[in-house]
């Protein structure tokens, strides 16, 4: 099944290279794909120019270190997309990536997801021929708990109403197998568990733990719209007195409804 990670291998359909020297460049259908990097021993930044015919078409310089290109077909037309993916610096933060195309000659920049903390599995997780983006929700990461001891819901991006988007809700197989290993660990770790008495408790408690797999529940049910299972299941299991505090901070501020 899938699951939930922050560092994944890539395991890319076509072609995948990383920038570990000054300049790489690699060629996909006819274009070359050249970035350099202007200090390959430390952070650094890139510079990603796509040349036809030896004739830039394209430059990204945002600022950010560019970890990796790849290209899929994330549409099942057999027309692979480049993803670029970049790295912004810091500490858990924060991968974005860059989906691009050719477009009559020119190479254009058709989306952008931020992934934070989590890359991504290209998959193509109902063989159709149309590659998804599987990763993590890293949103809770230090809510409830440390970042060691939170949990990251499944999160699969695909291509739908001309974009790249959210889908999980097509693909609930797989997140309702997130939600069954969730409860299993989360069942395994806090067969019993202790509500604080003080609220700055919470979160170096086996309390606060247990909020953040429950949060992981609520966001995977709503990913498919069925938010109120998660409720449920909060209601069932959490006995703190903070309880509707906790659910009402999971509709409003995470809009999980």
């Amino acid at each position: 099944m899938i699951r939930k990670v922050l560092i994944i291998i890539f395991f890319l359909v076509c072609y995948r290279f990383s920038f570990a020297d000054d300049t790489v460049k690699v060629m996909n259908d006819g274009y070359d794909f050249v970035t350099i990097n202007s200090s390959p021993d430390g952070f650094g930044i890139s510079v990603l120019n796509v040349y036809k015919d030896g004739t830039s078409i394209f430059t990204l310089d945002e600022d950010l270190r560019i970890e990796e290109v790849s290209f899929a077909d994330l549409k099942g037309i057999g027309e692979k997309s480049a993803i670029i993916l970049s790295y912004t610096g810091g500490a858990h933060c924060c991968f974005i990536m860059y989906i691009g195309e050719i477009d009559n000659g020119s190479f254009v920049l058709t989306d952008t997801i931020s992934w934070g903390d989590s890359m991504f599995e290209p998959k193509d997780l109902n063989n159709d021929g149309k590659m998804e983006l599987v990763g993590s929700y890293v949103g809770f990461a230090y809510e409830f708990t440390s970042f060691a001891g939170s949990q990251f819901p499944i999160l699969i991006y695909g291509y739908k109403n001309g974009r790249m988007e959210m889908v999980n809700e097509d693909f609930k197989k797989f997140v309702y197998e997130d939600i069954e290993e969730f409860k299993r660990e989360m069942l395994s770790a806090y067969p019993d568990y202790d509500c604080p008495e003080k609220e700055d408790e919470y979160r170096v408690s086996s309390a606060g733990e247990l909020q953040s797999f429950l949060a992981a529940i609520v966001f995977d049910y709503a990913s498919i719209n069925e938010a109120s299972k998660g409720y449920d299941l909060i209601d069932e299991y959490y006995k703190c007195s903070n309880k509707e505090k906790f659910k009402e901070l999971l509709r409003n501020t995470y809009n999980l409804k």
